[in-house]
């Protein structure tokens, strides 16, 4: 199979390139940077696809049985601009791609708050919620009849030092001794290892069935708190109880939401379905407080 894997040399799309080229698929790497090439395994081939630019990604897509998109084109944008810019290139996509099957990924912040509950594939998108354009350019291409699937990832991916919100979350105890906790601190999260997150886009692409939305999540239930004590631990920190205002001052906006929304998956779906299984890691506060984000921090 011939892939095109957009974002290949970012935090998910390394370990995704990992995985695939482990099962001996052909993978193009799409990345916006030619510098990012020497990145990238020896004998990988490269397309440049900066996702500002639809025509060469359409391009380098119409030449793949299959394109995985783990790319997000935040880099120096605003949110608004950066779910603007996907949606310019989903509609390029919609009006231009013939037959080329999509795995593309998304959160599920946009679901609001699951409560105690887990939330599933059926739980619908708030469309108010600050993040609900992403999920509507989705619908985008599903609304052109592109064969589509969409895995919506846990909001803490993680493993291996790296990803978005642990590391940042780390840095700021590091540099402040303050280990941020939003209010109590019970919001429940959801996450998984970024291997186990590859695994996934494995199953996706090697499952001919598969369709639709699926929710990519581990077992775990870590709680807001915990994870503060845990980054607290890894940094010489104090857990500091503060208001939301105060975190997005501290932090930002979309951080403080995730960490005070509780979203617990439910992955039924693409166990069942895909036969995937979380293999790796031995959980988000383990890996904050005993390894690779400890690691960082020394």
């Amino acid at each position: 199979m011939n892939i095109l894997l957009l974002g290949a040399t970012g935090y998910v799309g390394r370990s995704v390139l990992s995985a695939l080229l482990a099962r001996g698929h052909d993978v193009v790497a799409g990345i916006r940077d030619p510098s990012r090439a020497d990145a990238l395994p020896a004998g990988v081939p490269v397309a440049l696809t900066p996702l500002d630019e639809p025509d060469r990604v359409v391009a380098a897509a119409n030449n793949a049985d299959t394109v995985v998109s783990t790319a997000f084109p935040g880099h120096g944008l605003s949110w608004p601009d950066a779910v603007a810019v996907e949606r310019t290139l989903h509609e390029a996509w919609a009006s231009e791609l013939r037959g080329t099957r999509l795995i593309v990924s998304n959160g599920t912040i946009f679901l609001g708050d699951s409560g105690s509950e887990s939330l599933d594939e059926s739980r619908p998108v708030q469309p108010d919620h600050p993040a609900a354009g992403r999920a509507a350019n989705v619908d985008v291409l599903r609304a052109a009849g592109l064969p589509t699937v969409e895995l919506r990832l846990a909001s803490f991916v993680y493993g291996h030092g790296g990803s978005v919100f642990v590391p940042l979350l780390c840095q700021h105890a590091a540099r402040t001794g303050r280990s941020i906790q939003v209010g109590s601190g019970e919001a429940i999260l959801s996450a998984v290892h970024v291997d186990d997150a590859a695994l996934a886009y494995v199953a996706a692409i090697e499952g001919p069935e598969a369709s639709g939305i699926y929710h990519v999540a581990a077992d775990e239930r870590p709680r807001a708190k915990d994870l503060a004590r845990a980054i607290a631990e890894a940094t010489d920190a104090q857990v500091v109880e503060v208001d939301e205002a105060q975190a997005q001052s501290e932090l930002d906006p979309f951080t403080t939401q995730f960490l005070s929304t509780n979203n617990h998956l439910a992955s039924n779906r693409i166990r069942q379905e895909l036969t995937w299984r979380p293999q790796h890691g031995a959980g988000l506060l383990w890996e904050v407080a005993h390894g690779s984000y400890r690691d960082r921090q020394r």
